[in-house]
């Protein structure tokens, strides 16, 4: 699941993920992205730290860790802020990675590939046990 209020950035990695494989929801805000989850839940989350209306993403990703069916679902931020707080504040709540843009595609496409396999290998690690 791809959020991210910014048409452009949001075009540009949709069209990159999906060109690498990967199946891509994408959500232009909080609400719309929530309303997404509720049909299915994705296995990453990409998401911008400012997101329009009443919710920004770090109210977002609070209001997902804090729900048993998606507390364990990978984040990565994205954001046009590099200050050290914000950053900490993303690694506190619980995200997996934090990205300051402009953004590499290569960058983003590798760090998708990595907690990807690694959840996969958590959840073959669970099934096993």
């Amino acid at each position: 699941l791809l959020v991210d209020a910014d048409s452009k950035s949001l075009r540009m990695l949709e069209v990159s993920l999906r060109k690498s494989g990967f199946s891509v929801t994408t959500a232009i805000h909080a609400a719309d992205a929530r309303e997404k989850l509720r049909h299915a839940a994705p296995d990453l989350i990409i998401t911008d730290t400012k997101l329009p209306g009443d919710e920004n993403g770090f109210d977002f990703v609070a209001n997902l860790k804090a729900q048993p069916e998606s507390a364990s679902i990978p984040i990565i931020f994205l954001s046009s802020e590099n200050k050290l707080e914000q950053k900490v504040t993303g690694l506190e709540l619980g995200v997996e990675d934090y990205l300051t843009k402009p953004i590499y595609i290569k960058e983003v496409l590798t760090r998708v590939r990595v907690l990807l396999d690694k959840r996969e290998k958590q959840t073959l690690e669970k099934r096993e046990e």
